[in-house]
């Protein structure tokens, strides 16, 4: 019902779209010439949507009555975290219905962009324009503050500004770009893998082998598979080029493989099973050469 009706520059949370075909837009943006690139990023998105206005533009597609209701009363349920709260703004992020309200709610800034004629691509409350000239993506700026500002939102400045690609980094969805090509995932992204990875395999976790390279499988498969999208994804299947020091622990004998596409599987490598056994028996782990990082 809704998607019939939202706009082709709109990446996020809809069937046969996603980071991939957003990156790929921009991409080919870039390779038509474009050299500047306006960043964008709203301030407390899903926090700060209004749900007067929100109900309004879902009633606009949806005219029962119930359907509109039960949206509005959850809404208003509220959430529970160290008790339960309740806003008069803004939606939980990560419910089920979550994503398609922020389309519905955005949905007035994709038409305007698109009747502007700007080379718009947007994912969730993450988008970019891009364009031939400074003074092109100037506009948008504009353009978006106003629309944004009408709505009743805001933008992160943090995150927010005009780039030259020739000169500037950019971020977007994950990856960091210079000179027009997506390279690698971008220093937060990475940082937040290895915390993860250092979590799952800290020394007194208290789980077998086993067990922690099953925790461990659809972590580097989920991350791996993602960031292999880059033009770089051949090293981020290679453990030591894609982190030397992300985990001392996996390199005790742990028969770990940072291929997206292989499973994790200590059964399978006798030579890797025997050095695990070793690790395990040894009272004090080898020593392994200082890097900055803790062991979790």
């Amino acid at each position: 019902m809704f998607e019939e009706g939202f706009e082709d520059c709109s990446y996020g949370f809809r069937p046969g779209r996603g980071p991939k075909a957003a990156l790929a837009k921009v991409k080919g943006h870039i390779a038509q010439g474009d050299r500047w690139v306006a960043e964008f990023d709203i301030e407390g998105f899903f926090d700060n949507l209004s749900h007067r206005r929100l109900l309004r533009h879902f009633g606009k597609v949806v005219s029962d009555p119930e359907v509109v209701g039960l949206v509005r009363r959850w809404l208003k349920a509220g959430v529970v975290t160290d008790g339960l709260s309740r806003s008069a703004t803004g939606t939980p992020q990560g419910g089920v219905i979550s994503p398609l309200l922020a389309n519905v709610y955005l949905h007035r800034l994709d038409q305007e962009m698109r009747q502007a004629g700007f080379r718009f691509v947007r994912y969730a409350d993450d988008f970019i324009v891009t364009a031939n000239r400074c003074w092109k993506v100037l506009l948008a700026d504009q353009l978006v503050r106003h629309v944004l500002d009408d709505i009743g939102l805001s933008l992160n400045e943090v995150k927010t500004g005009i780039r030259n690609l020739t000169r500037d980094e950019i971020d977007f969805l994950g990856f960091c770009s210079y000179a027009g090509r997506f390279l690698r995932p971008r220093k937060r992204a990475l940082a937040a893998f290895k915390d993860r990875i250092r979590h799952l395999t800290r020394r007194k976790r208290g789980m077998s082998l086993r067990a922690i390279v099953t925790s461990l499988n659809p972590v580097i498969r989920g991350w791996g598979n993602y960031f292999v999208a880059g033009p770089r994804g051949r090293a981020l299947r290679r453990p030591r080029q894609m982190d030397q020091d992300a985990a001392p622990q996996l390199r005790l004998g742990w028969p770990v493989h940072a291929d997206a596409h292989q499973p994790l599987d200590d059964h399978r490598d006798p030579a890797r099973q025997a050095g695990a056994r070793r690790c395990r028996r040894s009272p004090t782990p080898s020593p392994v050469p200082s890097n900055g990082l803790g062991r979790g």
